[in-house]
């Protein structure tokens, strides 16, 4: 018999469920962003690790509900969920789409008489809803009105194969697990929302306006994040610090304009140049008026000094023209590594400077490297 009070129960246990869940999901992603993304394989990593996250929680539902069958309608509707409900979030791609409904799939079998002629009828309607989700997934993620629907579709295909309930009891399922996706579509576009937000004014923040380099502050807060943890995985972080010689005559003789020119096209040769050749296992900073700076994960000195004479010879040959004017730019360059009895980044930055010095001393449009 259908208690109405025990489901009530039930259905706010169910939102505190997947506000957690939520939660987590989105805190997993930030730290994965956080940790991994940086690295050229890091956005693979990303998915998995979230992928993995969503089919552990799944995994854990449906043990649940061996354990403990009494309130295994809501433990079915709490797996479905978590295997679901990822259609809202906006970087899922179309292989982890395939890859969550193979998942339902497995889930709808083991909760199913495979001999029903409804199992077989609600399969075909479960690849409709997954042609539609992947086809249609932005327009989806966009609009709550859909993904509710869509969501209720999912669960009415799901429940009504339960034959052996109650039909009260399927469809108080149907309106639990609309009512899970309800909350989480206010929810998670609300997170989402305040997250892009918050993000955006970061962004803002850490990134140079004139040549889309990263900033000074940038530069700051990740060189004290990098230091930390290439001292804990033992591997090496190198400093390529270079400015524009004789950048004070650009803009005396053309004017800032023509000066603004000569940064941001440095910045593109440069960009360019570090992305074909190591990806994302380096950065840019723009780290004062002429001057940039650029901290190289897991390389070597000896192996960022030919990447930085190849740079000096794109800048020595790069045709400069503004305003009808040849500009004739080179750069001067200072690298140096992290070195064990360094106490800070500051020590890396500071030896990076001295050999900066010394290629101006020395005649400019040249590298100083060392320890």
């Amino acid at each position: 018999m259908f208690d109405l009070r025990s489901w009530a129960v039930e259905v706010v246990i169910a939102i505190f469920f997947i506000s957690g869940f939520v939660a987590f999901y989105n805190t997993l992603a930030a730290w994965l962003t956080h940790n991994v993304a940086r690295y050229q394989r890091g956005p693979l990593y990303l998915r998995i690790g979230l992928n993995a996250f969503a089919f552990l929680l799944a995994g854990f539902c449906l043990l649940a509900e061996n354990w403990n069958p009494t309130n295994s309608e809501a433990y079915m509707n709490w797996a479905l969920y978590v295997l679901f409900v990822p259609v809202i979030d906006r970087d899922v791609t179309r292989t982890e789409n395939l890859l969550r409904f193979f998942g339902i799939f497995v889930f709808w079998t083991l909760n199913n008489n495979l001999g029903s002629v409804i199992y077989w009828l609600s399969l075909i309607v479960l690849g409709a809803i997954m042609v539609v989700s992947i086809k249609w997934a932005r327009l989806i993620e966009r609009s709550r009105v859909l993904s509710v629907g869509l969501s209720m579709w999912m669960a009415i295909a799901f429940w009504v194969t339960q034959t052996q309930l109650m039909a009260i009891n399927v469809v108080m399922g149907v309106v639990m697990f609309a009512l899970m996706e309800l909350f989480t579509v206010l929810y998670w576009s609300a997170d989402r929302r305040s997250k892009r937000e918050r993000a955006e004014l970061v962004e803002q923040v850490n990134r140079d306006t004139l040549t889309q380099a990263r900033s000074f502050f940038a530069f700051k807060d990740e060189s004290m994040r990098l230091l930390p943890r290439a001292r804990r995985r033992s591997e090496p972080l190198t400093l390529a610090m270079f400015d524009i010689d004789h950048f004070k005559l650009v803009n005396d003789e053309h004017g800032h304009a023509a000066g603004n020119y000569v940064l941001t096209e440095v910045t593109k040769i440069v960009t360019s140049y570090l992305q074909q050749r190591i990806g994302d296992t380096c950065a840019l900073y723009r780290t004062g008026g002429e001057e940039f700076n650029i901290i190289f994960l897991d390389y070597t000195v000896k192996e960022v000094e030919p990447l930085g004479r190849e740079l000096l010879k794109l800048v020595r040959d790069h045709d400069f023209s503004y305003e009808g004017h040849e500009l004739h730019i080179t750069l001067s360059m200072g690298i140096t590594g992290l070195l064990p009895g360094d106490m800070s980044f500051e020590d890396v930055y500071e030896r990076a400077d001295a050999h900066l010095y010394t290629s101006k001393q020395e005649g400019r449009d040249r590298i100083t490297a060392g320890e």
